[in-house]
């Protein structure tokens, strides 16, 4: 109630004086002598750190703050945030650098957007943080609006709201995934616009390449409308530009992308990570009661595939992704000698023993916590969509949480041959910058 009368204040709302006395001093009095609960140590020192949050916003409390500073260790990082915004209130600009310097430290960032990664999760120590109805999306909120107090000018601001609202799910209407992480992402970006955004467009946006005018655009008034201004590659690569020049004149704010789109030349591609780590693997697999052969499978020293005719091949696929990632798509392509075995239909499962396709997931998000509670916090983990094509295996995720991931299907080695194996790529489909891939190779089928 005392952070809705805060916002309500602040807003305009009348709100009753004597309440929010009455609000602070039992804040103070629970930051002071509040007793340990049943649920761990991150729940009180957490909600100490949030009690001294709120006092903070009316200026009291700072003769509390070292004592619950001193707890920083035993608290999770949105706390570290709070504490951050309650520094800087403060003016103890000592412990506000030291505290902006760890956070900088917890920073995920790829070309569009930034997170902050908690070190402990709604799992851990049984509890963890799901008894404080914790999200990443709350975490980043509450950075994002330290950050916005403490460093106004930073650029990682834009990435941070942006990674805000790529955790929105469309499926529910563009909401995030809680009522609580809806409240605290409003929040954010209710002080993102406010602070960085407060000056209405009103400006022309022009583009060089070294000193060839490329083209330009005039904004006025705010709008969502996106304007794309493509340069075709032949261009790039016969005029060797080094340089290419963003200029905007007039208020407001400009957010641009510049992506490069292209084919390598060298089909011999080596593996690349840049979000996600993607590796395959073929095993030989039983069949018909038999004991699998491991003669049937087997990878030579320059990194070839030879493989039997006939024999059916597991195949291994390990995703490790960095950071949480929204519409992850899997693309595996099978090599043209090779044929995908179906688990719907009943003559694979009649040909192969223990099952046809299987995943599994180690992911920094626990499902269960050591004392085997809270199983409905976070339900089974499992790709969105499988499909198996002619020539590929297709794995779909509309939201894949950091971790280790496998997955296992079954193709048969049909016709005899040498043949081109393009690498495995995982790839978040509206953010093409996020991507990974694994090494070119080739399979060679014998009698």
């Amino acid at each position: 109630m005392t952070f809705a009368w805060l916002e309500g204040k602040a807003a305009g709302f009348k709100v009753d004086d004597g309440a929010i006395d009455r609000a602070m001093a039992y804040l103070d009095n629970f930051v002071r002598n509040g007793e340990a609960t049943p649920w761990g140590r991150y729940y009180d020192h957490t909600s100490r750190a949030f009690a001294l949050w709120l006092m903070s916003r009316d200026g009291r409390g700072s003769d509390l703050f070292e004592r619950v500073y001193a707890k920083r260790k035993d608290m999770p990082l949105y706390a570290h945030a709070l504490l951050l915004s309650a520094a800087h209130r403060y003016g103890m600009t000592g412990s506000r650098d030291a505290l902006l310097k760890e956070f900088r430290a917890k920073v995920v960032e790829n070309a569009k957007t930034a997170h902050f990664a908690e070190s402990k999760r709604e799992g851990d120590d049984g509890y963890g943080l799901q008894v404080l109805m914790h999200s990443d999306v709350q975490t980043d909120a509450i950075a994002l609006m330290a950050l916005l107090e403490v460093a106004e000018a930073d650029p990682l601001l834009p990435k941070v709201m942006a990674g805000i609202l790529d955790d929105r799910d469309p499926q529910k209407g563009g909401q995030w995934g809680t009522t609580h992480a809806n409240a605290w992402a409003l929040l954010a970006a209710s002080r993102y616009f406010t602070t960085i955004e407060k000056d209405v467009p009103d400006y022309v946006a022009r583009v060089w390449l070294d000193s060839a005018f490329a083209g330009e655009r005039a904004f006025k008034g705010r709008s969502m409308a996106v304007v794309e201004q493509q340069i075709p590659m032949k261009k790039l690569i016969e005029q060797k530009p080094r340089e290419l020049l963003l200029s905007k004149d007039g208020p407001g704010l400009l957010y641009y992308r510049l992506g490069l789109r292209y084919a390598p030349a060298d089909l011999a591609m080596k593996a690349e990570s840049q979000g996600f780590t993607v590796h395959r693997s073929y095993e030989p697999l039983a069949q018909g009661g038999d004991k699998p052969d491991p003669e049937s499978v087997k990878k030579l020293e320059d990194g070839t595939w030879q493989i039997k005719a006939g024999a059916l091949v597991r195949v291994n696929l390990t995703l490790v992704a960095k950071d949480r990632a929204n519409f992850v798509v899997v693309d595996d392509p099978l090599p043209a000698g090779f044929e995908g075995q179906n688990a719907k239909f009943s003559t694979t499962l009649r040909d192969v023993q223990g099952g046809v396709e299987s995943q599994s997931v180690d992911s920094s998000v626990p499902f269960f916590g050591e004392l085997g509670g809270w199983w409905w916090w976070r339900p089974w983990w499992r790709f969105d969509h499988t499909e198996m094509r002619d020539d590929r295996m297709l794995l779909f995720s509309d939201h894949m949480p950091a971790g280790v991931y496998t997955y296992s299907y079954t193709a048969r080695a049909t016709t005899i041959g040498e043949f081109s194996l393009p690498p495995v790529r995982a790839e978040a489909m509206y953010m093409p910058e996020l991507f990974g891939h694994g090494a070119s190779t080739k399979v060679r089928v014998v009698e």
